[in-house]
């Protein structure tokens, strides 16, 4: 969790392979990253909570968006910050 946030110099990242895990807010405050490489872009989901009353948020990140650099940034810092990144399979 925040491993990279509030880094001003990072501009770009690459996901490795063997990654199947992103903490929540990794690139929070990262405000001039623009662009994340993901070398595996199958399987991606960003989960948020569980929260007190039990529920949770899901949402399947779209192979599409995830393979294009400057969105999965957007995603990763802003769209999806305060979820963690989990690829299944």
């Amino acid at each position: 969790e925040s491993a990279f946030a509030g880094c001003k110099n990072l501009t770009s990242v690459t996901i490795g392979q063997s990654v199947t895990y992103i903490g929540e807010s990794a690139f929070a405050g990262c405000k001039n990253l623009t662009s994340v490489t993901f070398e595996n872009t199958t399987g991606w989901t960003a989960h948020y909570g569980p929260f007190f009353w039990g529920d949770s948020e899901d949402v399947d990140l779209d192979e599409d968006y995830v393979s294009d650099p400057s969105t999965a940034a957007k995603y990763l810092k802003d769209n999806y910050c305060d979820y963690y990144w989990q690829r299944n399979g």
